[in-house]
């Protein structure tokens, strides 16, 4: 069997791989133009996640990071062009892990399940304190498990 090329698949080979390594050539600079503008983008969206980076501190990290990114997400998501049947439950589930995540971030578990703060932290915890970290324990386990349910999802989202 004998392949063929015709001139034109030689001038089109020329221009759009040999010619675009030029840095004369406008080809060149097109995409790092948008990889710049879309970097600085990145850079001032995630700054203050980045910059608090603290070796040691592994999973608010990166939670903190996708927090960050679901919320760019949601706001691309609300304006969609998708049908609302499934566009909708998307959204919800994105709000529902942001808002779990913001939990974890804030460590307020036991302040929901009704911790009483009294002021002095060297005095004997009361025993509806103790059951309260019990509790406290107990659904932060749980809303755990959940958020990685709703992260499963994640790869639907932008279909």
């Amino acid at each position: 069997m004998k392949v063929v090329f015709n001139d034109s698949f030689y001038k089109s080979f020329k221009e759009n791989v040999i010619d675009a390594n030029k840095w004369y050539k406008f080809k060149f600079w097109q995409h790092r133009y948008w990889d710049l503008k879309r970097g600085i983008r990145n850079l001032k969206a995630y700054f203050k996640v980045v910059y608090n980076i603290h070796p040691y501190n592994g999973d608010s990290t990166v939670l903190s990071l996708t927090k960050i990114s679901l919320e760019r997400v949601l706001k691309y998501l609300e304006k969609g062009l998708e049908v609302e049947e499934s566009r909708l439950p998307k959204i919800e589930n994105i709000k529902r892990s942001i808002e779990l995540i913001n939990h974890f971030l804030e460590d307020d578990y036991a302040e929901r399940c009704g911790w009483e703060f009294d002021g002095d932290m060297f005095k004997e915890s009361s025993e509806a304190n103790i059951k309260t970290v019990g509790e406290s324990r107990k659904l932060q386990e749980e809303e755990w498990n959940e958020l990685f349910i709703l992260l499963k999802e994640l790869r639907s989202w932008w279909d």
